[in-house]
């Protein structure tokens, strides 16, 4: 293990700069993979002053809670980070363009959402734009649809992209795609032997992801023949209440012309989740005709745990008489997500 900062070139050369004492060290690997991960996204548009205008990496070594914060993006870290600082007692903005929070939740889930997090002390603005950003006495100005407002710190939240930085000052050009690495169906990129996961490349940037892509290439390397397969991937909003989904949401059936049925239930009816004063959310399943899982969301307690349910429902296509035949322990909050795929099908029996 080489401490220090790696810089790809051709022939698959590494020159690695000690973090220690910038000695240049030369390697040279028959094979290379790039789990290189992402760098927060920070357009030009942007102010540059980091004081004031954080990404995720400055919020998250913040020393001090400002008393004000502006998010300009209602995405996943936008809304984790808006909450955690909120629960420190700082008032939170959140600015999201977009007609709803965090896309790829199905439309009703986040409006649904809306109110418990403006209960949690969360301003949110959706559908608005933050058309200008400045610095004025040491604190930010933002004019919101026509409006002006001042914020001690402003969290720009609008994405991630790929790091980049092994191929500063390299001899080596890599071809990329819509502002990922390319690669092949065995994630080789257009350098030979030279091979790239994670948030380097095409799908969700998310940990689990990459774990995924790093086993599959694993596997291809010891001469399996598997593929990715990125349909039923898992995500999670580690916020309060958690939210999570899997697969197809209403949108994307409706749109794909695909008939389905949909069950629910309240975690309001889960005594778990009463006992553990954590009534608030539902599960929602959606099923084919014949049983088979199509997609679902959880927002509540334990939703990020609850969804692995339907991961594998899904993934190994258990239908809705097969599961049912699952003892669920009671009592547990996975007996929510029992009684949403039984209700789908109109075979609950709580209601």
């Amino acid at each position: 293990i080489f401490n220090g900062r790696g810089q790809l070139n051709k022939e698959r050369v590494i020159r690695i700069t000690s973090a220690e004492n910038n000695e240049i060290i030369e390697i040279q690997a028959k094979k290379v993979c790039l789990a290189v991960g992402s760098i927060p996204a920070a357009p030009a548009v942007f102010p540059a002053e980091r004081n004031i205008f954080w990404t995720s990496n400055e919020a998250l070594n913040a020393d001090k809670v400002p008393e004000s914060l502006l998010v300009v993006g209602g995405g996943v870290i936008g809304i984790e980070l808006g909450q955690v600082f909120a629960e420190f007692g700082c008032k939170v903005c959140i600015v999201e363009m977009m007609p709803q929070i965090l896309p790829g939740l199905d439309n009703a889930t986040a409006k649904r959402l809306l109110p418990a997090f403006k209960k949690a002390g969360l301003e949110i603005l959706v559908g608005k734009k933050v058309e200008a950003l400045a610095e004025k006495n040491g604190r930010a100005t933002a004019t919101i649809d026509g409006a002006e407002r001042e914020f001690d710190k402003v969290l720009i939240a609008v994405g991630r992209r790929v790091n980049m930085s092994f191929m500063q000052n390299s001899d080596l050009q890599i071809e990329t795609e819509k502002g990922f690495i390319k690669i092949d169906e065995h994630f080789m990129t257009s350098e030979p032997d030279v091979y790239a996961i994670g948030d380097a490349v095409k799908g969700p940037m998310l940990a689990h992801k990459a774990s995924y892509d790093a086993m599959i290439l694993a596997a291809q390397w010891q001469g399996e023949k598997v593929a990715a397969d990125y349909s039923l991937v898992p995500s999670c909003v580690y916020t309060h209440p958690e939210i999570a989904w899997v697969g197809l949401n209403e949108e994307q059936l409706k749109e794909r012309q695909i008939e389905y049925i949909t069950g629910r239930s309240m975690f309001s009816a889960n005594g778990k989740a009463l006992t553990a004063g954590e009534g608030e959310g539902q599960v929602k399943t959606l099923l084919s005709k014949d049983g088979k899982l199509l997609g679902a969301v959880i927002w509540g307690p334990e939703a990020s745990n609850l969804i692995n349910e339907a991961t594998m429902m899904s993934q190994f296509g258990i239908s809705n008489h097969e599961f049912g035949q699952m003892i669920h322990p009671h009592p547990t909050l996975s007996e929510a997500f029992m009684e949403s795929v039984e209700n789908a099908s109109g075979e609950g029996v709580h209601g």
